[in-house]
């Protein structure tokens, strides 16, 4: 996949100002994985000090994509599979979207 490919993938997120996991993505994207966890530790901390929680669903579905990426497959599903329930709780159905059409590449 080419980086305008990669960039395009994740353009809805960029536009939504959810930053910090479509940037991760596409570090995984291009096999940069140590990176996307830094910007991914980034995103949380941010989190945590603005208690602001609305992209959390996209932020763990990343993040199992980057354990994911490094070999640890079971704690990449593990996130994915908690990153389904917060997007169920939220009744965030586009996000929801996203978890599943991951678990897949998550879960083989």
């Amino acid at each position: 996949m080419t980086f305008l490919q990669s960039f395009v993938a994740v353009m809805p997120l960029l536009i939504s100002g959810d930053v910090g996991p479509a940037h991760a993505e596409i570090l995984l994207r291009a096999g940069r994985a140590d990176e996307a966890m830094e910007i991914l530790q980034r995103v949380e901390e941010d989190m945590a000090e603005t208690g602001e929680y609305w992209c959390q669903s996209e932020w763990l579905r990343v993040h199992a994509l980057a354990h994911h990426a490094q070999g640890k497959q079971e704690h990449g599903r593990k996130l994915i599979d908690i990153a389904a329930g917060v997007a169920e709780r939220q009744g965030a159905e586009n996000w929801l979207g996203r978890v599943r059409s991951t678990r897949d590449k998550v879960a083989g």
